[in-house]
């Protein structure tokens, strides 16, 4: 593998992993943004549009990178001066050496994002609210998300609400279900959608 061929194949490794943590950021991405108090919503549902070709660049790269490190070499290194030709096929072994590492870490990273949505649910604690006797139960339409992570934003958005506590944010139905000391008017509900980057259907019941 020549010189040339070890920095295509770490610009390739690189990018893979950087299109791999862009094609998960409508799931992290809001939950950063809310540990800075900052609404990211709609950023996130910007990430979400791209997600489907995100990932798949991811993957190209890194099969490029991959391409690029296993490459047998073709030829041999010789010196300028004519006197020491070929220069032996073990100099170029530690380069190689470390674009195989680089490799494995970054395949690593690309699976770990790109099945982030998948079990980010799972990371999360759940908490069953405490429901009051007399309460009003609503469920939600919400459009838009797409992951566990936009429950999260929607889910803390809501309970903004004075006398909401949220039962569950669904984004495979596209339900939210709350439950509330009053009814709430739809305006203060949309306005709590909207802020989280999503869109507001109406209720359901």
């Amino acid at each position: 593998m020549t010189g040339d061929e070890q920095k295509r194949g770490r610009l390739a490794t690189v990018g893979a992993v950087i299109a791999a943590v862009l094609s998960s950021a409508c799931c992290w991405l809001p939950l950063l943004l809310l540990g800075l108090g900052v609404s990211g919503g709609v950023m996130a549902s910007t990430f979400a549009s791209l997600r489907p070709w995100l990932l798949p660049l991811s993957l190209v790269l890194l099969a490029v990178g991959w391409y690029f490190t296993l490459r047998p070499a073709h030829g041999t290194a010789c010196a300028t001066d004519g006197d020491d030709c070929c220069a032996p096929q073990a100099e170029l072994r530690p380069g190689r050496r470390f674009n195989l590492t680089m490799l494995v870490i970054a395949t690593v990273m690309v699976g770990t994002f790109a099945f982030f949505p998948n079990y980010l649910g799972a990371l999360l604690p759940s908490a069953t609210p405490a429901v009051a006797d007399q309460t009003v139960t609503t469920v939600l339409g919400i459009e838009g998300m797409t992951c566990a992570g936009c429950e999260v934003h929607v889910e803390k958005r809501l309970e903004e609400i004075p006398g909401v506590a949220v039962e569950d944010v669904d984004h495979a139905t596209g339900r939210a279900v709350i439950h509330s000391t009053a009814a709430v008017p739809d305006s203060l509900l949309e306005q709590a959608v909207e802020k989280s980057g999503y869109r507001f259907t109406g209720k359901i019941r």
